[in-house]
């Protein structure tokens, strides 16, 4: 039997859900398993007093769209999940691939907020982010050091800089002193 705390589920959804991504996994289940880590995370902040996931986002956005916005962003993981959720009786969804980076990234950011750390899968995904959408990112120091790794290698495919990314969270695994399992957030 294995005990876990709510925090270890989404870790280690969140880190499942980096590495389905990076070997190219099938997305509707990658954002099924992201979605789970991103609610958890986003619960247990609120719980806490905090600010973070969808929570967060909702903050960013004026009250009169919040509904209209939140049952957008949901309907990818009601569809997935539930065949009987209320307002979820179509039996096709549009679905948009490109959106599981903003689930996957606002659960890395979520896990941060609850645990005040990231796991090394989260800080791999949080590279690819700034390699592939560099803007968001406002503090200088991130947009330089990802600017160099860009520079460096201009001539990457993002298939190359995913194998990359998978060979950097081994790494960074082995050298761990301990594992993440025996952390304790509190």
């Amino acid at each position: 039997m294995e005990v876990l705390r709510r925090i270890d589920a989404a870790r280690r959804e969140i880190n499942a859900t980096i590495m389905m991504f990076l070997n190219d996994y099938d997305a509707v289940a990658t954002h099924t398993v992201a979605a789970a880590g991103l609610q958890i995370v986003s619960d247990l902040a609120e719980k806490d007093g905090k600010s973070a996931g969808v929570n967060w986002m909702m903050e960013a956005i004026i009250p009169e769209k919040q509904k209209e916005l939140l049952a957008m962003f949901r309907a990818p993981q009601n569809f997935f999940k539930h065949a009987d959720h209320p307002g979820n009786e179509a039996d096709t969804l549009e679905y948009r691939p490109e959106s599981l980076e903003s689930y996957i990234m606002l659960a890395c950011l979520g896990y941060h907020e609850c645990t005040g750390m990231y796991t090394p899968e989260m800080r791999a995904f949080m590279l690819w982010v700034g390699i592939y959408a560099p803007q968001i990112f406002m503090d200088s120091a991130h947009k330089s050091g990802i600017e160099e790794y860009i520079k460096n290698s201009s001539d990457t495919t993002p298939a190359q800089h995913k194998q990359t990314l998978i060979g950097t969270i081994k790494m960074m695994r082995e050298q761990q002193p301990r594992t993440l399992e025996d952390t304790d957030y509190s």
